[in-house]
């Protein structure tokens, strides 16, 4: 089994994304620089050093390319670059008024949340001399966002430190469905096609059927908790 040795940030690694097209990894995180890695080589290929004043909060390739990359951070700003140049190809400022702690990025729109509690869409297509108007906002999360991401059925999906995860509709901006987790801070999500897993303070990963969360408007269930080395099922209410 081949074992790859990743080249070392200085300090934590916040955030990574691989594409598999081009077998590229990048990284980023606290040392506030950017690191693209060949996975076959396991060798660094490009870095971009204080890439952001502040902690690099995500990073990401944009859709298909294996040359763009997005990035935001705690100093409130979202860059773009030529991972293989190193070149900073744009930059926009203001879309948050507190530091950014997450993104997704498809088909050319920019989901972003932050410390402001505020998750703001965006069309990078209509982005002009470093503003760039927010298309949508959601509001809903009574602390700050920590996790987003896309959902195949043309959803958004988010996680905060108020301990909940909402499931938005992107036409309406409005919130779908919200379920409060028991795990304290919500840290992390991702999905596949019938389950939506949530991992938090609590060191327990809690894994949702959409489809019942979809088809009951007034209880979930759990259908399988992580606990260390245990699993188990309870049920849980969500709320709409």
């Amino acid at each position: 089994e081949k074992k790859i040795q990743i080249p070392a940030h200085s300090s934590d690694v916040e955030t990574i994304h691989f594409f598999s097209g081009s077998n590229k990894l990048v990284s980023s995180g606290w040392d506030r620089s950017i690191l693209l890695t060949d996975m076959e080589s396991g060798k660094a290929v490009h870095r971009i050093n204080e890439a952001h004043e502040k902690t690099i909060t995500g990073v990401k390739f944009c859709d298909n390319s294996e040359k763009l990359v997005v990035s935001v951070g705690k100093d409130t700003t979202v860059k773009f670059w030529d991972i293989t140049s190193g070149e900073q190809v744009n930059i926009i400022e203001g879309l948050h008024q507190k530091g950014i702690n997450c993104l997704d990025f498809s088909d050319n729109i920019l989901v972003t949340g932050g410390m402001d509690k505020i998750i703001k869409m965006s069309d990078i297509r209509k982005l002009k001399s470093g503003n760039l108007m927010w298309m949508k906002k959601f509001h809903g999360h009574k602390n700050p966002v920590q996790c987003l991401k896309f959902e195949k059925r043309g959803r958004l999906i988010s996680g905060s430190y108020d301990h909940d995860v909402r499931v938005w509709d992107m036409d309406t901006e409005k919130s779908l469905y919200s379920i409060t987790v028991p795990s304290g801070k919500v840290l992390s999500l991702d999905f596949d096609d019938n389950n939506l897993m949530v991992g938090g303070e609590n060191k327990r990963v809690f894994v949702f059927n959409f489809d019942v969360l979809i088809s009951n408007n007034n209880a979930g269930r759990i259908k399988l908790c992580y606990s260390r080395t245990n699993f188990y099922t309870e049920n849980y209410k969500n709320k709409f």
